[in-house]
């Protein structure tokens, strides 16, 4: 899904992101702004882990640790939840 904004950008171009991370779940959207345009806001609503595109633009805050290393976010780290290889932190902010 977009929103255009309702004021055209008068910057040099360039790429916006916001990051919204909660405690359970968290979300991303980005728009690519160029001089005298209205810039688009799209969310980022396809996730690794996500068997396809539900329009749902939030994703699991979750991180699966091995060895200190981060290796798997969101959908793809609820499945190490119970697995002993990982270290799964979650319900932070």
């Amino acid at each position: 899904m977009a929103y255009r904004s309702t004021k055209k950008y008068e910057r040099n171009e360039t790429i916006i992101l916001a990051f919204d991370i909660g405690t359970t779940h968290s979300a991303v959207s980005f728009s690519y702004a160029y001089p005298g345009e209205f810039p688009d806001i799209r969310s980022v609503v396809k996730w690794p882990g996500q068997p396809e595109a539900s329009g749902d633009s939030k994703i699991p805050t979750i991180v699966a640790y091995q060895g200190g290393e981060a290796k798997f976010f969101g959908a793809e780290a609820r499945e190490c939840l119970d697995d002993e290889d990982y270290e799964v932190a979650r319900w932070f902010k």
